[in-house]
C-alpha cells in the first residue's frame, strides 16, 4: 500500500468490497450459465427470540433507517434498534454523497444481520445455504475492515483459524457454529487456500492498532502459513496450479482463471505477512511471480477465459481486478481506468 489519505482508500475499497461481501454467492450464481434461482425471500430481519428470519416476497413497509428492524416491528425492538445503529455509527459508511450510499449501508447492514447469530457470514437464511463459505467469509473479513468493524472482522479469521484444514486445502463451507465435519463430500477447493492468506493481510494492513494486529497475525498465521504452501506444492511445471473446483463449485477438468488468480493472491499476501509471521517467504514470493509469469502467457492472450482455450467469461475474476485497477495507481503500460469520486489511487492486492 502506498502512504495516501488512508480515509479515502479504505472508503473507496469498502464501496467495492462491502457490496461484494453481501451478495458473493448472488454474483457467482448470475454468471453461472443457467437459470438464476428464483427469489426465496425479500430480505432478512430479527425474530421475537433474536434469530434471523426472512421477509417474506411482496411483504409492505421497509426497514427501519440504520438497522435491520422492520418498522412494522419497532415497538418492542428498541435494544435492537439502538445496537444496530451503534454498530453503523463505530465504522464508516462509505460513499455518502454518492449515488452508492444507501446501497452500501444497506449491504452493511446485511452483513451485520448473516453475521448475528454465530459472528460469522452465512451465506443465506435458507438450509442449504446456512453455512460459512471461505470465500465469503474472506470478503466479509475484507469489508469489515475497509469500514472500521477490525473487531468484527477478528471474530470472523479466529472461526476461520479453528477451521482451518491441517493441510492447507480449505472445504467447500463449514458450520458457523464450527461443530462437526464439513457438511458435505464436496473436493477442497483451492481458491479458498488465497482467500484466506489475503484476508488476513488486508484485516492486519488496515487495523488502527498496529501492535495488535502484529500479535493476532502470529497468533493466527499457521492458516496462512499451510495454505500457502498448499498452494505452492500445487503449482506444476508450466506455473500453473492444478484443476480444482472454484465458486462454481463444480468438479473441474481443467484449471479455471478463478483458482489461478486466487492462487497468486494468497501466495503473495503470505509473502507480504512472512517477516510478521517470523517465517521465510521467499518461496512463496518466488512461486507467485513464477505463476503470474505463467498466467499473462497461457490465458493473457486468450483474453483470460475462464478456462483455456477459450472457456466462457471470466467477468467475476475481472471483477477483481478491477479493484487494483480502479483505485489502483497506474503503472507503465497500464491503460488508464476511471476514477471513483473521492478516491486517491492505491493497490488492495498484497506486493504491489
Amino acid at each position: 500500500l502506498v502512504p495516501c489519505s488512508m480515509g479515502k482508500v479504505w472508503q473507496g475499497l469498502a464501496v467495492l468490497l462491502i457490496t461484494t461481501g453481501a451478495v458473493a454467492v448472488g454474483v457467482a450464481a448470475a454468471i453461472q450459465p443457467k437459470p438464476v434461482l428464483p427469489l426465496k425471500a425479500a430480505g432478512v430481519t430479527y425474530g421475537p427470540d433474536g434469530r434471523l428470519i426472512n421477509i417474506p416476497l411482496g411483504a409492505s413497509g421497509g426497514y427501519l433507517p440504520g438497522t435491520n428492524v422492520l418498522a412494522a416491528a419497532a415497538a418492542g425492538s428498541e435494544r435492537l434498534i439502538a445496537e444496530d445503529r451503534a454498530w453503523l455509527a463505530a465504522g464508516t459508511v462509505p460513499g455518502a454523497g454518492t449515488p452508492y450510499a444507501a446501497m452500501v449501508g444497506r449491504a452493511l447492514l446485511d452483513l451485520r444481520a448473516l453475521t448475528y447469530e454465530h459472528g460469522v457470514p452465512i451465506a443465506a437464511n435458507r438450509p442449504s445455504w446456512r453455512y460459512v463459505w471461505p470465500r465469503d467469509a474472506a470478503f466479509a473479513v475484507a469489508a469489515m475492515s475497509a469500514t472500521g468493524h477490525h473487531d468484527d472482522a477478528e471474530t470472523i479469521l479466529r472461526f476461520l483459524w479453528r477451521a482451518a484444514p491441517s493441510d492447507g486445502l480449505w472445504h467447500a463451507r463449514y458450520h458457523p457454529d464450527g461443530s462437526g465435519d464439513p457438511p458435505d463430500d464436496r473436493e477442497p477447493q483451492l481458491d479458498g487456500s488465497g482467500w484466506v492468506p489475503w484476508a488476513l493481510w488486508l484485516w492486519k494492513v488496515s487495523h488502527p492498532d498496529q501492535r495488535h494486529a502484529e500479535l493476532v497475525t502470529r497468533e493466527l498465521g499457521s492458516m496462512a502459513i499451510r495454505s500457502a504452501d498448499a498452494l505452492m506444492v500445487r503449482l506444476g511445471k508450466d506455473g500453473l496450479p492444478h484443476a480444482s473446483p472454484d465458486y462454481w463449485e463444480r468438479r473441474e477438468s481443467r484449471l479455471t482463471l478463478g483458482t489461478a488468480a486466487l492462487a497468486s493472491v494468497g501466495l503473495r499476501a503470505a509473502a507480504q505477512l512472512a517477516s510478521v509471521l517470523e517465517v521465510d517467504g521467499t518461496a512463496w514470493q518466488h512461486a507467485a511471480a513464477t505463476l503470474d509469469n505463467a498466467l499473462k502467457t497461457e490465458f493473457g492472450p486468450a483474453g483470460y477465459p475462464r478456462t483455456l482455450p477459450s472457456g466462457g467469461d471470466g467477468r467475476a475474476q475481472r471483477a477483481l481486478g478491477h479493484v487494483g485497477r480502479v483505485v489502483g495507481r497506474r503503472g507503465r503500460g497500464e491503460r488508464r481506468e476511471r476514477r471513483l469520486p473521492g478516491l486517491c489511487r492505491t493497490w488492495v492486492l498484497p506486493g504491489e
